[in-house]
Formats: structure tokens, C-alpha cells, sequence
């Protein structure tokens, strides 16, 4: 009887002292406020910020071609969109095109721009720092160039292009670029650019 006892009162003074060990450790919950919660919110990416800044405008702002392997994406957004726009009277701008990579958060802007008096818009990106542009003026004479993504000209290919040409382009892969140019549902010619050299061959 006294060792059933003796043990009772040892599990009863064992019991006691995890409890307040436990009282005594435990942490008050922390209330936090608006102001901590926004302070440690990841900054927004600046295409994300871009595609922001025209929230106002549904169906002005997309994204034209990905390459996964640079990590590059080319954007169409508009150019700044006059007061008649508010009003439902039509856009009345231009449009303009950046390359934006998302994986070190750049964004080259204002890399062409096509308005009802033509100009120039990217078809295909060529490497890391340069894309396939066509060169339009008023419908009446195009021409293919490569451009960098500081707006500079780099070269001009060798291709005559009329107001029904098309391009289409792959996806720039082992050293080179694949591209199509198209007249109507027809394919008037295909070539290859090499991404490096940007030596232009004639595929078919």
C-alpha cells in the first residue's frame, strides 16, 4: 500500500512539473499588423508592373513568343493611350513591343512599335541580346533585320518582302533560327539564321 502510494504522489509531482514547464514556455500568440505583412511581400516583377500600369485597358498587353531555353519572352503593350480611349472611342495608339527576361527580372522596352503608319515589330528572338524584326513602311516595302535590345539595328538581311508576306518563326535552337516566310496560305521561302554569326541560308 505505501509503495502504491509512494508512486501515485511520484507521478503526481512529475505530472505537476511538466505542466508548468510547459506554462512556462509557451508562446503568446503575436498579432501582426498590415504594415509588417506588406514589408515582407516579395517585390513585384517589373513585367508584372508593366502589365499593371495598363489595368485600365483589358486586351492591350500580351505576351507574343517565349523562348524557354533563354528564358526570354517578347511583350506587346500599348503605347500611352489617349483621353478618347476613356470614352470607348478606340485606342487611337501604337503599339509597342519589349523583350522582358524572366529569369534575372529585365525589361528591355520600346523594341519597335506599329502604328496605322507601319513600323516595326519582333518575329522571333534570335539569341540572348538580339531578335528578328520586320520593317514595315505604310504596307508598301518590308524588309527583315536584327535588332539588339537597345532599339540599334544590327543587320539587314537579304530579303525582299511584299505587303502579303508573313513570317513565322521556330524557336532558335542549336546555333540556329528557323524561319518561314508566308504569302497568303502559300510558303514562298524558308531559311535558317545562324544565332551567331547571323549568316543567313536559304533551308528550302
Amino acid at each position: 500500500m505505501n509503495k502504491t502510494l509512494l508512486v501515485a504522489v511520484l507521478f503526481l509531482i512529475i505530472g505537476f512539473g511538466a505542466g508548468a514547464f510547459i506554462y512556462k514556455n509557451k508562446k503568446e500568440p503575436v498579432e501582426i499588423s498590415n504594415t509588417q505583412i506588406n514589408s515582407n511581400q516579395v517585390a513585384q516583377n517589373k513585367l508584372f508592373a508593366l502589365l499593371d500600369s495598363f489595368n485600365d485597358y483589358p486586351g492591350h498587353t500580351f505576351i507574343n513568343n517565349i523562348n524557354t531555353n533563354l528564358g526570354l519572352a517578347v511583350v506587346q503593350y500599348p503605347d500611352e493611350i489617349p483621353d478618347i480611349d476613356k470614352r470607348g472611342g478606340g485606342d487611337g495608339g501604337r503599339t509597342m513591343y519589349a523583350v522582358y527576361d524572366y529569369r534575372d527580372d529585365k525589361l528591355y522596352k520600346d523594341l519597335g512599335g506599329y502604328g496605322l503608319g507601319g513600323g516595326e515589330y519582333p518575329e522571333g528572338i534570335i539569341n540572348d541580346h538580339q531578335i528578328l524584326i520586320v520593317s514595315n513602311n505604310d504596307e508598301i516595302s518590308s524588309k527583315l533585320v536584327v535588332q539588339d535590345f537597345k532599339n540599334n539595328t544590327i543587320q539587314d538581311l537579304s530579303i525582299k518582302l511584299t505587303p502579303k508576306n508573313t513570317i513565322e518563326s521556330g524557336v532558335a535552337e542549336n546555333g540556329s533560327m528557323l524561319f518561314w516566310i508566308k504569302g497568303g496560305t502559300s510558303i514562298d521561302g524558308s531559311y535558317t539564321l545562324d544565332t551567331k554569326t547571323l549568316e543567313l541560308k536559304k533551308y528550302r
